[in-house]
Formats: C-alpha cells, structure tokens, sequence
C-alpha cells in the first residue's frame, strides 16, 4: 500500500514536473519562436529596406535619364527651331537680293532707254546744228560772192 502511495506520488511529481518541463518548454518555444519572428521582421526590414534601396537607386536612375533624354528633345527641338530661322531668313535675303536684282534691271534698263533717247536727241540737234551752219555757211558764200561780183562789177 505504501508503495502504491510512494508510487502515486512518484506520479504526482512526475506529471507536475512534466507539466513544468511542458510549460517551460512551451514557454522556450513561444520565446523562440517569437525571437525568431523579431529576427524574421528584422531580416525582412533589411531586405524591404535594401529593395527600397534599391527601388529608389532605380527610381533616381529613370528619372536621371528621363532628364537627360529630356534636355536632348529639348537641345534637339531648339537646333530644329534655329535651322528653321536660318532657312527663313536664308530664304527671305534671297527674295529680297531677287527684288533688288530685278530693280536694278530695271533701273538698268530705263537708264539704258533714257541713254538711247539722249544719243538720238543729240544726234538730231547735231544733225540740226549741221543743217542750220552749212544754211550759215552757204549763206555766208552767197553774200561773199554777191559782194565780190558787186566789188568787181564796180571796178
């Protein structure tokens, strides 16, 4: 009887150290498994934080770039504008050279008429001096024959 009692208690205090070894080994597992979630959160904020890393390396990348293909359209869009004045005012100083040119004819032209009416003009007031001064002429003749005549008509 006794030994059944020893043996009970035995039991007893075995179960209760089972009940202990179970709660301090639920207790180990429960700090363990939430050190293991803390390290897990902490690897997880390295790894988040390493992609956010990465993620705005690659952000400040595309947006460097977009800059820079920005800057290109616009240093591609300003050279575009400028060969555009340049080829408008290219083509306006040729319209005007060909208006100036075509003036110039003209004026060339009307001085070359005008030449020509002043060359015929003289030509006919030459023509008509020369009339007028052989009429002179011969009428000096005339009167110095009469003269003559009349002087040796006299002798």
């Amino acid at each position: 009887h006794r030994e059944l009692e020893q043996l009970g208690e035995e039991y007893a205090r075995a179960e209760e150290q089972m009940r202990v070894f179970s709660k301090t080994m639920e207790e180990q597992q429960s700090k363990t498994i939430r050190e293991a979630e803390v390290r897990a959160q902490a690897k997880q904020g390295a790894q988040w934080d390493e992609e956010l890393r990465v993620l705005r390396r690659k952000l400040e990348d595309e947006a460097a770039e977009a800059a820079r293909q920005a800057e290109e359209t616009a240093r591609e869009q300003l050279l575009d504008r400028e060969r555009q004045v340049q080829e408008k005012c290219q083509e306006t100083m040729d319209r005007e050279a060909a208006a100036f040119e075509s003036r110039l004819s003209a004026l060339e032209q009307k001085q070359q008429q005008e030449l020509a009416a002043l060359v015929v003009q003289h030509q006919n007031h030459t023509t008509q001096l020369t009339k007028t001064h052989r009429a002179e002429l011969e009428e000096q003749r005339t009167n110095f024959r009469r003269r003559r005549d009349a002087d040796a008509a006299e002798w």
